[in-house]
């Protein structure tokens, strides 16, 4: 069973993600390489270029196992998509939670974890930006996910603003969830990791500004 330690930081968004991620965590072990499989398939190749006949052939089995797991492509989409919020906001909070007990410094971590993010060869962008650019249904569980997923990252963000004592958390939290989108789409487009940078630089100046308002 995975660690959830992250959850003293990220304590707010225990939720809906976390029981759609228990849930394919308790999936057997053949689901769970073939939602590993897709989730490869789909952040190098994006999701409409990625056939079932790519996701069987890649994952060794018959478009009648795949359609019995998962009912759909678009069910194995979702399934995919859970899965990797779960990943990755496991990755990204345990990252942070290890890297200072200063929250302001928590902060500074997350565009870290983003550049070294950006500098890994399959670097393919935000998955869940890449899945509502190709599926704009608003009703969709495509779209549920992706939304779930922003959200769970603002909300995380807000959880650490809150305990550095900053200023309008709410406000200050959209901020930086706007630069961490900013730097993400600019080092998918530009290929510049640095973009990381930048938005941590950024960062710093609206914390000091928030710090010289206090004071």
């Amino acid at each position: 069973m995975q660690n959830y330690k992250f959850l003293h930081i990220f304590s707010k968004v225990y939720n809906t993600q976390t029981i759609k991620y228990q849930q394919i965590l308790l999936m057997n072990i053949k689901k769970q390489e073939i939602i590993q499989t897709a989730i490869r398939l789909f952040s190098e190749n994006w999701f409409h270029a990625t056939g079932v006949d790519m996701i069987v052939r890649e994952s060794w089995i018959t478009k009648k196992t795949l359609y019995h797991h998962f009912g759909s492509k678009n069910g194995l989409i979702v399934a995919s998509l859970w899965k990797y919020h779960g990943d990755f906001v496991e990755f990204l909070s345990s990252s942070v939670a290890e890297s200072s007990d200063d929250p302001l410094k928590q902060l500074q971590a997350i565009f870290d974890v983003a550049y070294s993010r950006f500098r890994q060869d399959n670097f393919c962008g935000c998955m869940f930006i890449n899945a509502i650019w190709e599926y704009s249904d608003s009703e969709s569980e495509i779209t549920e996910v992706s939304q779930n997923f922003k959200h769970t990252i603002y909300n995380a963000i807000k959880e650490i603003c809150i305990k550095a004592s900053l200023k309008n958390p709410d406000e200050t939290a959209r901020h930086i969830a706007l630069l961490l989108e900013w730097a993400i789409v600019t080092a998918q487009v530009m290929w510049d990791p640095n973009a990381a940078e930048t938005a941590k630089d950024i960062l710093k100046t609206l914390i000091h500004e928030q710090q010289s308002q206090t004071r």
